[in-house]
């Protein structure tokens, strides 16, 4: 027979994980309002100048052990691709040794992306394709010469 979860381990992990991240709505609204947060994006340098959340600073793997951009007198919120990146959630867990005030993201920038939440690019748009110049007058109508007249009525 299978074991059912305790109710009462359930209780304290849904509290404590309620503590320690943070949805994706509740984020959009403090950028709204200009709230005083950090946000950390964890993906690759290349994924981070593609697309970001607002306002987000990146650090990527390589940078991780430097703890650069977290700050301690800040939320630091921080993301990763998905909900389901576990390296991210060892780094967060060190950074939170370390003294910073972490949360996650719920669903990490897929589920942002996913909810066509705002982002940010480093990325140049590309210029749009040029349109053809259309006309703004009418050709000039010319007469045809009698002698292709009487050639294509022949």
């Amino acid at each position: 027979m299978k074991t059912l979860v305790s109710p009462r381990k359930a209780k304290k992990f849904f509290r404590a994980k309620r503590e320690f991240t943070i949805g994706l709505v509740e984020l959009n609204h403090m950028i709204r309002r200009h709230e005083d947060i950090n946000i950390v994006d964890m993906r690759t340098s290349g994924d981070y100048a593609d697309a970001h959340i607002p306002g987000a600073t990146n650090l990527p793997r390589s940078k991780w052990s430097t703890c650069a951009h977290l700050e301690r007198k800040k939320l630091n919120i921080v993301y990763c691709y998905s909900e389901v990146c576990r390296m991210a959630a060892v780094a967060e867990s060190d950074f939170a040794a370390h003294g910073y005030p972490i949360v996650q993201l719920d669903g990490g920038f897929e589920a942002w992306q996913f909810y066509k939440l705002p982002t940010e690019s480093l990325r140049k748009p590309a210029a749009p394709a040029k349109k053809k110049q259309q006309r703004t007058t009418m050709p000039e109508l010319r007469p045809i010469p009698q002698q292709q007249v009487k050639a294509t009525t022949s």
